[in-house]
């Protein structure tokens, strides 16, 4: 298939069928990096998750279960969460209950490379008894979309299909 078409199949791709491609496309990765064409595919297909992960109140629709530890703060309240899904619109956390509808949170992954670990901003969608469902802020800088890049990502990588594949 011609990259024109690959590049449009892309955008009619669900988040599982996207997350698989990305999977098959590092699958590729040879010692030295990928091919110019592989790492174009790779930015496309990164670039679509994202679009469907960052709509604002997107319809859920098709999520991927993945196993993330986070912090969960809002200004007056921090409690330790797990990402657990990650869908249109954002990403549904396990946390403690008390949560409110349309407070605006910071969700931080500690990563080794990382002192301060990473940090993106969001907002809670909705609230179901320690499920929380939460989209990314809708004002952001170019350094809080690099931010929220290496979130999805991350929580990309920690898939459960994957881990348990890695293991």
């Amino acid at each position: 298939m011609d990259t024109a078409r690959l590049f449009a199949l892309y955008e009619s791709m669900s988040l599982p069928e996207l997350i698989d491609r990305l999977e098959d496309i590092e699958g590729n990765r040879t010692p030295v990096g990928w091919t110019s064409r592989e790492a174009t595919h790779r930015v496309s297909v990164e670039r679509r998750i994202l679009d469907l992960v960052t709509r604002p109140h997107g319809a859920v629709g098709q999520t991927v279960r993945c196993h993330l530890a986070i912090t969960l703060r809002s200004w007056n309240r921090k409690a330790t969460g797990l990402v657990r899904e990650l869908g249109a619109g954002g990403v549904f956390v396990e946390t403690e209950p008390g949560w409110m509808i349309g407070n605006e949170v910071e969700m931080q992954v500690q990563a080794a490379s990382d002192e301060y670990g990473l940090r993106v901003r969001a907002v809670i969608r909705s609230v179901e008894r320690g499920r929380l469902r939460v989209s990314f802020t809708d004002r952001r800088t170019e350094g809080e979309e690099r931010r929220i890049r290496r979130f999805v990502l991350e929580a990309v990588r920690n898939r459960t299909e994957w881990s348990a594949r890695v293991s």
